[in-house]
């Protein structure tokens, strides 16, 4: 895509959930333009990056302004003319960023379990037994190295391993070998 041009259709149209498109926007392009595209990423990406910042910081308040960041900087990269590949990974990468620049690594449990993805379940005990499973889970993972940790967060987030070592700066390689290693840890301390 030149220019920015795919995205400029209705804001209503969702972009797809991989995001992964090149985006460019010349100095001329309208500042209306411009704000459209960095409104509808925004909308995309808000919540997902919102939740790896809460992952890093576990602090809602600090999580918001590392995101916020972000999308600064995403306008104001767009408006002097830099081309971004994989706006998804960017982000993600500008974030994690913004988070360590902070000095703010932190661990949330409730991170990698939220209520809404929790399946329905009918009665009390199931519910129980849920909630129990639910936090042995959140308390193994909490216990894996950080760099595992933040290797499965953004695997579960859709990432692929290219992606993965992008945003953390490491090689594929090893984020493979980190998140074979959370798992085999995971399972061998939930079974």
């Amino acid at each position: 895509m030149q220019n920015g041009d795919s995205l400029s259709h209705s804001s209503s149209q969702a972009l797809p959930a991989s995001a992964v498109f090149p985006v460019a926007t010349r100095a001329d392009t309208p500042a209306n333009s411009l704000q459209e595209i960095v409104t509808r990423l925004f909308e995309q990406f808000r919540e997902p990056l919102f939740r790896y910042a809460l992952l890093l910081t576990a602090n809602a308040g600090d999580s918001e302004e590392a995101v916020q960041e972000a999308f600064l900087k995403l306008h104001r990269d767009l408006r002097g003319g830099k081309e971004i590949d994989n706006v998804r990974a960017w982000l993600f990468r500008v974030v994690h960023n913004a988070v360590i620049d902070r000095g703010r690594s932190a661990w949330r449990s409730e991170a990698l379990s939220e209520d809404h993805l929790a399946p329905a379940v009918s009665s009390p005990e199931r519910i129980l037994l849920h909630k129990e499973q639910e936090t042995k889970l959140a308390q193994a993972v909490e216990r894996l190295p950080a760099i595992e940790r933040h290797c499965l967060f953004l695997r579960r987030e859709g990432f692929r391993y290219r992606e993965i070592a992008s945003v953390l700066d490491m090689g594929e390689t090893t984020v493979i070998d980190n998140i074979a290693r959370a798992i085999g840890r995971l399972h061998r301390e939930l079974r």
